[in-house]
């Protein structure tokens, strides 16, 4: 296969990408850096879009591992999707961290939210005792659009997710980190 992406060739290479996002990141808001909140959320916005969209590459990549990935998949779900793509989805939507990674993603990506995010905030990592905690730890704020003929039309059509970067609620690096560890096990579980 060539270089498709500027000398991304596949889905972990992509997965390498959001990590040294996330390194960045985390300079950016190290103590006595000269980031500005700008960039700091231009970072985070980098981030969680990319971690994201390594969905994407593992749907699309020609490989025959990653197919049988998604067949190994649909065979333990029971699931009969054909789309490679919804197979990937629907499997990775499962962990809260990775829906808000996709909420986040497809909010700033897309302007809105076209349904409510699959995320469930009692599935989230306590970053202090990583288990899952029984609380909301995490702050994901969903406003309505100001456009009110869109609203009008369909009220839950403009939803726009926001995370918070900061020590209220659940910090952006936990969220993050624990998305790079989510596909850090599927990438071992499915031998890629």
């Amino acid at each position: 296969m060539s270089d498709y992406a500027f000398g991304l060739k596949t889905p972990r290479d992509f997965l390498d990408k959001a990590r040294r996002e996330i390194r960045r990141l985390e300079s950016a808001m190290a103590e006595g850096s000269l980031a500005s909140e700008l960039d700091i959320q231009d970072l985070a916005i980098n981030a969680a879009l990319t971690l994201w969209h390594v969905a994407d590459w593992i749907a699309k990549y020609p490989d025959d591992r990653h197919r049988a990935a998604i067949d190994q998949i649909k065979h333990e779900r029971g699931w009969q999707k054909s789309n490679p793509q919804d197979v990937i989805y629907d499997y990775v939507l499962i962990d809260s961290h990775m829906a808000l990674c996709a909420a986040l993603a497809n909010g700033v990506k897309h302007f809105e939210l076209y349904s409510a995010p699959r995320f469930d905030s009692t599935r989230i990592l306590n970053p202090s005792s990583q288990v899952y905690a029984g609380a909301a730890p995490v702050d994901l704020e969903t406003t309505m659009s100001a456009m009110p003929s869109v609203r009008a039309a369909n009220p839950l059509q403009m939803m726009f997710p926001k995370l918070k970067i900061n020590d209220v609620g659940l910090p952006a690096m936990v969220a993050f980190r624990a998305a790079l560890d989510y596909w850090d096990r599927f990438f071992t579980k499915y031998h890629l």
